[in-house]
């Protein structure tokens, strides 16, 4: 398992492709919030494409925590990085508040509602963050260049 020094010679070293790399095929963005960071598979293809500063925001607190103790060395101990902010808050609200610009803002660790226990809840919390109103408010925590993906 790398440690903090080699995480991206491990990158490096990977010959597949992953999802979460996808935005990184059209930009190459020194600033990025992602929304969900969950298990952090999102904010280590962040690093391994050399973002310099990366806000890993999810609601639930308790996964930075299993993920700095516990399972820190599973999780590459990407939230010790110095490039890595991490901020607990649900991402509307967040996003509403925006304290800051971003050259890109990632939804791909957001929930997609298929879990049965979702499906049942009209007002989970993918339907307050992906609608009209919180999607404008995204924009404008955008640079002039930034995307959303």
């Amino acid at each position: 398992i790398p440690d903090l020094v080699n995480v991206n010679d491990y990158f490096k070293s990977r010959h597949y492709y992953q999802p979460y790399d996808t935005p990184y095929l059209f930009a190459q963005p020194e600033k990025v919030l992602v929304i969900g960071s969950s298990e952090g598979r999102n904010v280590l293809s962040a690093l391994s494409k050399g973002v310099k500063e990366i806000w890993a925001l999810d609601i639930n607190e308790d996964l930075f925590e299993i993920f700095k103790q516990p399972l820190g060395e599973i999780g590459k101990m990407i939230y010790y990085r110095p490039e890595v902010k991490i901020v607990v808050a649900e991402g509307r609200h967040f996003i509403e508040k925006c304290p800051t610009q971003f050259d890109l803002i990632t939804f791909q660790g957001v929930q997609t509602g298929s879990s049965p226990s979702s499906m049942q809840t009209p007002t989970s919390i993918e339907t307050f963050l992906l609608t009209r109103e919180a999607l404008a408010a995204t924009w404008k925590c955008l640079t002039p260049k930034g995307m959303i993906m």
